[in-house]
């Protein structure tokens, strides 16, 4: 019997690449807006197309309806305040919980972030975690994946940094010896095709990373390349308070162009907080996942690849 899912965020950077993974007999319906309908309409001809966002109720009870299960991978990344966050991160979110709920659909994945842990650090953080507590009184059956940061193809957060650390030069948001977790993203959409094949019973949130237990930090970073290399990558460390200008100066620009900016103040609180590392127990334990990707594996297939295609 053919299985049936909704997706969110099918075409952004983790839901194009959890596309291409997913196993035959699953039936895919995914949203997406109109103006990137033709586009993806040609990738993934087997998807059946939802138009519409999470602020269209229509188009969610369209999208969930006749599914078993629903993984919502939207979410915005950009904004200038809280209620530009809020829009899809908190409000879009509610209206996907309702339209599921009223369908009946069975299960529910919700892929928020680490940040969630740190809901005091910035707007994107503080929508996060108010997802996640909204769903915790829901009445669906439900489970959390915080992953760290995330990369890998299509990704354009960390992409720049790669290619800049893989070229010597390594730029460092605060301290040196801040930690943190770091998953590439064919071990994430593994960990999501665990979960639709256990079909866990517990609600409950889980964290996972790409194995490295206690994480990276960037003087570790730095050792992992030049051991690939062979050239010890230039430390630019920068410090928080110049950070914070640049992301106020990002800021203003924004709202000179009228676009929504990926760097800001509220990022700075992110990229310098001391400890984002994360811990595989709970879901190695539940799901039976294990990570294929270190960082070093991730880096070593970038340079094999002259063009970077793999990640």
């Amino acid at each position: 019997m053919e299985r049936s899912i909704a997706v969110t965020g099918a075409t952004g950077f983790i839901g194009r690449n959890l596309l291409t993974l997913l196993p035959a007999g699953i039936r895919v319906k995914a949203l997406v807006r109109p103006a990137r309908l033709k586009a993806f309409r040609r990738l993934f001809p087997k998807v059946e197309w939802v138009v519409g966002d999470l602020s269209s109720p229509q188009a969610l009870e369209k999208l969930v309806a006749g599914t078993e299960a629903v993984i919502h991978l939207a979410g915005a990344i950009r904004g200038t305040s809280y209620e530009d966050f809020a829009a899809t991160n908190l409000k879009g979110f509610l209206n996907l919980v309702a339209a599921a709920s009223q369908a009946g659909v069975k299960r529910f994945l919700y892929v928020s972030s680490l940040a969630a842990r740190h809901p005091y650090l910035s707007p994107y953080a503080a929508t996060k975690r108010q997802a996640e507590d909204f769903l915790r009184q829901s009445p669906l059956r439900w489970q959390v994946f915080r992953p760290p940061a995330v990369y890998g193809p299509y990704d354009e957060g960390l992409t720049p940094l790669i290619k800049l650390m893989l070229k010597g030069v390594l730029p460092v948001p605060g301290d040196p010896q801040n930690r943190f977790s770091l998953i590439y993203v064919f071990d994430l959409c593994q960990a999501i095709l665990s979960w639709l094949e256990k079909d866990p019973e517990a609600c409950k949130i889980y964290e996972l990373h790409d194995g490295r237990p206690g994480g990276y930090s960037w003087l570790e970073v730095r050792e992992i390349v030049a051991r690939i290399t062979g050239k010890t990558p230039r430390l630019v460390v920068v410090p928080e308070n110049i950070l914070r200008m640049a992301g106020y100066g990002s800021l203003l620009a924004s709202k000179i162009i009228g676009k929504a900016p990926l760097f800001s103040h509220y990022k700075v609180s992110e990229l310098c907080h001391p400890d984002w590392t994360c811990d595989n127990e709970e879901i190695t334990k539940d799901l039976g996942w294990q990570p294929c990707w270190p960082l070093e594996k991730a880096l070593e297939e970038w340079v094999t690849n002259e063009t970077g295609r793999n990640l």
